[in-house]
């Protein structure tokens, strides 16, 4: 209180809650998982998909990378993925212009209804993506959420504006 004269007990248990969310998974997660092992992380993502336009990307690597194959589970519910080069996948016509999935890179999805993709294989903990000029979709490849700001901090000097599948933006500059 000395320090923070308006600290109330509910501005308090906030604080502690905040510290809880962001601090204990990260500690938790750099004292559990050994550097050095190969097959630490998790075993599948579970990547939820509403009805409509989203975005996906995954860090998981199996042993098929072909859009057809990550997506064969859900793919009665797959209307078309894209790739930022605008390359499809069309189930319907059975046609593949995709190819692999890349680690690191976004794909944008459209569905018949909600429904959930997952995906085992071996958490890649890769943490860089080429970047092209202009326009991007890129993965987000940690295990927990993080501000666009921290996660985007060592291009700002190259990055004009990041987007989510929502449209919210985050321009640096500003």
């Amino acid at each position: 209180l000395l320090s923070t004269p308006d600290m109330s007990e509910s501005k308090g248990l906030a604080f502690c809650d905040m510290l809880d969310e962001f601090f204990t998974p990260r500690i938790n997660a750099a004292l559990s998982i050994e550097q050095d092992d190969e097959n630490s992380g998790p075993t599948v993502q579970n990547i939820e998909l509403p009805e409509s336009w989203s975005m996906f990307s995954t860090y998981m690597e199996t042993s098929d990378m072909n859009m057809e194959s990550i997506l064969s589970e859900i793919i009665g519910d797959v209307i078309i993925t894209k790739n930022a080069m605008g390359d499809a996948y069309l189930p319907e016509w059975q046609f593949n212009g995709i190819g692999n999935v890349e680690i690191g890179q976004g794909y944008q999805i459209k569905m018949t209804s909600p429904t959930t993709l997952s995906i085992a294989g071996i958490y890649t903990s890769q943490n860089s993506i080429d970047l092209t000029e202009g326009w991007n979709m890129i993965g987000y490849l940690d295990l927990y959420e993080d501000s666009a700001q921290f996660v985007l901090s060592g291009i700002l000097d190259n990055l004009i504006i990041a987007k989510n599948f929502l449209g919210n933006a985050y321009l640096p500059e500003w």
